[in-house]
């Protein structure tokens, strides 16, 4: 049994070149994404991740599945099979003019290209119908029977795809010659079931067509002619010189234009029980006469025939394309994790200087360098200065607890959860550059990626904090504690105090709104207060929580004075100043009460106590909303100033401290995780 390989979409194989090109800009792609999104060792990081092992296996499976498809589908067909059926049609012959002629490009691409294109279109109808045998003529300047006739329509493509001007050796174009050589060529038992498609620019060189026209008649053959060309204008012959450039066909010294010449097409037609197509210029539709002109015409009956065909095989690539794409998507390229892989988040200080100093080991991976937990300015300001800033203003004194040190509260052991603390990891990194948009958006993420946890709710707060969004800010936190174990609880209460104290200080413009942040602010400080200090760090959070907690009373309680009429306002201030001086002195004497006042400051040589405020410069006498004479009546606007600078003076003095403290004890290094 013949076997051979077919492939009768193989345009299909084209795209085999491309696959490559294709994956391989899709790698380059990936890395120059990685380098985009993270610069340094942070993308040399996020490389080292990944299994290069997995990532080839990964690429190698997708490259192969799509050879594979491709493979599949230009359907390829090998090993041959022998069917029995009942056949019946006609024989038809396809007389091809190749004459130089027919290289004429008045129809796209050429006379020849075109007419070689709808007989393979006509092909395919016929092979569709069954049962007819297709033969082929070429003629010029004779003719030449290239296929017999056959139902191996396989066979007949091949043998139309090699014509060409070269078939025949000899020139011009004989129509008579080629009509006798179809009659030679027709089987004697098959009479009144033949027909003849004749396809030339009838541009005949005396071959006497008409008397080989009424021969075919006589033989039971009819002829459709179908004429190619412009007959009014014509076209040029495009031809090669011996010096290999294209020029045009010359006769003494003339360019030769080739015209059709639809007459003794029409003739030949007429004669034989055919018709004419005047083609011209555009496309011949073959398929189309066929089926309407020969098809439903009588049949000759063919008795049973055994027809070879080939098995197609195109489900013996298309199954393991299948399967390596499905083994491509079960496959990690991260490398395989026993154990659960805990939150890399741990405590970090800063120095004078804003630099953070620990950094929480494992023993098999060193973390990520943690956000400050008070937060830093845009200046890099250490522990003690202003904590951050926004637009045009300070804050207050540090504010903001902006990482959480969960080295001991770790996601589910689960892909998601990887991601998670990757993307708070480089979301970290991105707070520390001071790009608190984009951290946002990956703390965002990996809140999606693990909801149960309330690390990435508490970073997106403090990074929605930094860019001013106190309302939001507050918000996350309140989501955040829901979730915290206690000992976090009162690091989120101090954060949270702090959201509604900035809101307090810019709404005091509206005194209900700014005078109810302000008490909220206040209870959130004492919540922080009453806290049990278990965690690390928690003195420190308490000591800014009670310095916090002054001010914001200081705020509501000048609020308070500036909701109230103007006769009760000069009552109080009255009252102010027959305050007992003995009390006042008391009142300075106990610093643990936390309402130190006036200038002087409590003196301790523990470097995490805090030092309290100084609210004011003005004298003792005075209320803290005001610093002029007592019969002077300040705007809520003047009143929002002076306390600010209090406060700013207040952060000053105690960052000159703290930087003192700092300069003893430089060189001790404070690590701290959860």
């Amino acid at each position: 049994m013949v076997s051979y390989v077919a492939f009768p979409n193989f345009l299909w194989l084209w795209l085999l070149p491309a696959v490559g090109t294709v994956i391989g800009y899709g790698l380059w792609q990936r890395g120059r994404s990685i380098r985009n999104f993270a610069s340094g060792g942070r993308s040399l990081r996020l490389i080292a991740e990944q299994s290069l092992f997995r990532t080839c296996v990964k690429v190698a499976c997708i490259l192969v599945a799509i050879a594979l498809a491709i493979c599949s589908l230009a359907q390829p067909q090998w090993g041959t099979y022998w069917t029995q059926q009942r056949a019946s049609g006609r024989d038809i012959f396809l007389a091809l003019d190749v004459s130089r002629s027919m290289l004429a490009e008045d129809v796209t691409p050429s006379r020849l290209e075109r007419a070689k294109a709808d007989i393979r279109d006509l092909v395919a109808a016929v092979e569709e119908s069954g049962g007819h045998r297709l033969g082929l003529i070429a003629f010029a300047g004779s003719a030449s029977v290239k296929c017999p006739l056959t139902q191996v329509y396989s066979h007949f493509r091949l043998v139309l795809d090699g014509l060409g001007p070269g078939s025949i050796a000899q020139g011009g174009t004989l129509i008579g010659d080629c009509i006798r050589a179809a009659i030679d060529a027709f089987d004697d038992k098959t009479q009144n079931f033949r027909d003849l498609i004749l396809i030339t620019d009838g541009e005949d060189m005396d071959s006497f067509p008409l008397e080989a026209a009424a021969a075919a008649r006589d033989a039971g053959i009819a002829i459709y002619t179908i004429g190619l060309g412009d007959p009014a204008e014509g076209a040029r012959i495009p031809v090669t010189d011996k010096a290999g450039r294209s020029t045009y066909l010359e006769h003494k010294g003339q360019v030769v234009w080739s015209k059709l010449n639809e007459e003794p097409l029409r003739q030949i037609a007429q004669i034989t029980g055919g018709i004419y197509v005047p083609a011209g210029i555009r496309a011949i539709e073959l398929d189309r006469i066929f089926r309407e002109m020969i098809e439903p015409k009588t049949k000759r009956d063919l008795g049973e025939t055994r027809r070879e065909r080939l098995h197609d095989r195109f489900q013996w690539f298309l199954a393991p394309a299948v399967v390596l794409l499905f083994l491509e998507a079960l496959m990690r390229e991260t490398r395989h994790r026993t154990a659960p892989s805990p939150l890399p988040l741990s405590l970090g200080w800063e120095s004078e200087k804003g630099v953070t100093a620990a950094r929480a080991q494992t023993e098999t991976q060193k973390a990520e360098s943690p956000l400050s937990p008070w937060g830093r300015g845009a200046g890099g300001e250490g522990f003690g200065a202003a904590a951050f800033r926004t637009p045009g203003q300070q804050s207050l004194l540090p504010l903001l607890l902006v990482s959480l040190p969960l080295a001991a509260f770790s996601f589910p052991d689960t892909t998601y959860a990887e991601d998670a603390a990757s993307l708070v990891r480089q979301g970290n990194q991105l707070y520390e550059q001071g790009k608190y948009a984009d951290a946002a958006q990956l703390y965002d993420r990996a809140s999606q990626l693990a909801p149960d946890s309330p690390v990435p709710l508490h970073n997106h707060a403090a990074a929605l904090f930094q860019s001013g969004d106190f309302a939001a800010a507050a918000k996350l936190y309140e989501q955040a504690r829901a979730r915290a174990p206690q000992e976090l609880r009162q690091k989120i209460n101090y954060a949270l105090g702090n959201c509604h104290l900035e809101q307090a200080t810019r709404s005091q413009g509206q005194l209900a709104l700014a005078s109810q942040e302000a008490k909220t602010a206040v209870q959130f400080y004492r919540d922080a207060l009453t806290s049990v200090p278990t965690a690390p760090g928690a003195t420190e959070v308490s000591d800014n929580a009670r310095h916090n907690l002054e001010l914001a009373k200081r705020l509501m309680q000048q609020l308070e004075q500036q909701r109230q009429p103007p006769s009760q306002q000069q009552q109080d201030r009255n009252e102010s100043k027959n305050k007992d001086p003995q009390n006042q002195s008391q009142q300075k004497q106990s610093p643990q009460q936390g309402q130190p006042q006036g200038d002087q400051q409590p003196a301790t040589d523990n470097p995490q106590q805090q030092p309290q405020p100084q609210p004011s410069e003005a004298p003792e006498n005075q209320s803290p909303a005001q610093t002029g004479p007592a019969s002077e009546q300040l705007s809520p606007d003047e009143a929002a100033d002076r306390l600010r600078t209090a406060i700013g003076r207040a952060q000053m003095a105690r960052a000159r401290r703290l930087s003192e403290q700092a300069k003893q004890t430089k060189g001790r290094a404070v690590e701290r995780d959860w």
